[in-house]
């Protein structure tokens, strides 16, 4: 159900209206309008969408929360590169905020196999978070080709946790692949 015009209408206001986005109104406008973008399912709504992101970031008020969540799922539903990147930033999150997380492993999850080669690259990251997360997804998706790269976390991983979650990700695949 794609209409260019339709799609260019909504990221026009949407990118109008953005810089509004702390008055409650404008940002429950904004998470509707995401939210279409991601029904629709147009890519050229991934980078709009992504620049509200921004915006909302780190803010932890209700309305911010709402726009980051239909901006995750919206990515999730669009895919492409520029998404993934944008979703798995998500991934080192601050922990207090898991749902977040949460959301963003949801959407790269929803995606599939074509995130797997980013997923792959961020277990280099060294950020706790964005291991766990990625090797967490890896293992949903049942990315059996992501072993080869999970294994050496699990032999040679100083951090405990990371070759836990590599061993959590290796049984979570087998699960699913078997």
């Amino acid at each position: 159900m794609e209409n260019e015009d339709t799609v260019d209408a909504i990221i026009e206001r949407m990118l109008r209206e953005k810089d509004n986005i702390d008055s409650k109104p404008t940002a429950v406008a904004i998470s509707n309008m995401i939210k279409a973008l991601g029904c629709i399912g147009s890519p050229q709504a991934a980078g709009p969408i992504i620049s509200v992101l921004e915006k909302v970031r780190v803010k932890e008020d209700e309305y911010s929360e709402s726009i980051r969540n239909e901006g995750l799922d919206a990515l999730g539903k669009i895919g492409g590169e520029e998404a993934i990147a944008s979703i798995i930033s998500y991934f080192t999150y601050p922990e207090r905020q898991r749902d977040v997380q949460d959301r963003a492993l949801a959407a790269i999850k929803r995606i599939g196999s074509p995130a797997t080669g980013a997923l792959v690259a961020s277990l280099t990251s060294g950020d706790l978070y964005m291991q766990k997360n990625a090797l967490r997804a890896l293992g949903e998706m049942g990315a059996k080709e992501a072993i080869v790269h999970i294994t050496p976390l699990l032999k040679k991983s100083e951090d405990v946790q990371v070759a836990g979650f590599a061993a959590f990700a290796i049984a979570l695949i087998a699960e699913r692949t078997s």
